[in-house]
């Protein structure tokens, strides 16, 4: 081998660049690396942060709405039975009149036990007839 070779070997195995030098390079390498991946979390927290503070207005927003609309809900169904208790009270006088017609039906065994509906609508079909027959 010739001096030239030797020394071509020789700058190239021996190029400044000792093991300590290469274990400086990697532990800088990873080092970088390791700022990088902290960088990337602390983004990600960051963002999760923000959007579960989102979230939780929206779930706010979303809980107010229910409430009232199930206060809305509550609302109607007490004008509902507040009507029916009207309405039933009202069938329940009526009922009283229709029960004394029913008693004098009954009596002339026309009203047969039916209900006080069916004994009115008949004492109508009655009224229609005979008003249809004084016409003619």
């Amino acid at each position: 081998m010739t001096k030239h070779k030797r020394d071509q070997r020789g700058s190239s195995s021996s190029s400044g660049t000792s093991p300590t030098e290469l274990k400086k390079v990697k532990m800088s390498e990873e080092a970088v690396e390791i700022s990088s991946l902290k960088d990337l979390i602390q983004n990600l927290t960051e963002t999760m942060e923000s959007n579960f503070g989102k979230l939780h207005e929206e779930l706010s927003a979303i809980r107010q709405e229910m409430k009232h609309e199930i206060d809305s809900v509550k609302e109607n169904v007490k004008s509902v039975e507040k009507k029916c208790r009207r309405t039933m009270g009202n069938c329940g006088r009526s009922e009283g009149r229709d029960k004394g017609s029913q008693r004098h039906q009954k009596g002339t065994g026309t009203g047969g036990g039916r209900t006080a509906f069916a004994v009115n609508e008949d004492q109508s079909r009655t009224q229609r007839r005979e008003g249809k027959d004084h016409r003619t």
